[in-house]
């Protein structure tokens, strides 16, 4: 089957309490693959992951693309999506330091992404200080809830 459809079903067959899908702001294809999956899981009928699915902010790409909306992703990225999506900001102060240590646990991706460890922290950083005064909050970061249309 196409990828699509299998991730679909694998996704269906875990069962999630929640589901998070990732927006897929820098176009990576695993990214996109899992948000059309995530969407047409949520478009069958009596989807029980209706109220209880958020869309995350891929980092780094949504610093790096400078996301602050979702008419900058491509026209046809939500088209499917049954219900609207609104911004939720979470303080992540408690957190800061445990997320920039799960950021370090990959690093294969640290060169590629971030070219250092303090280039990483300050893009982490700036992003999260963005989104807290987006969210009249501490440094944050944001998910998107699907909401009834």
């Amino acid at each position: 089957p196409p990828p699509v459809e299998a991730l679909r079903r694998a996704l269906a067959a875990a069962a999630p309490d929640r589901l998070y899908l990732p927006l897929a702001i820098g176009g990576h294809v695993d990214h996109q693959q899992t948000r059309r999956a995530g969407i047409a899981l949520l478009a069958e009928a009596g989807s029980p992951y209706r109220d209880r699915t958020w869309f995350f902010e891929d980092f780094p790409y949504a610093f790096r693309y400078g996301f602050e909306r979702l008419d900058q992703l491509p026209a046809d990225a939500l088209a499917q999506l049954p219900g609207r999506l609104e911004p939720e900001y979470f303080d992540v102060t408690p957190w800061l330091e445990r997320k920039l240590a799960a950021l370090q646990s990959y690093p294969s991706q640290l060169g590629p992404l971030f070219r250092t460890h303090e280039h990483m922290v300050e893009m982490f950083t700036r992003r999260a200080e963005l989104l807290g005064r987006l969210g009249g909050v501490g440094p944050a970061e944001r998910y998107w809830r699907l909401t009834n249309p």
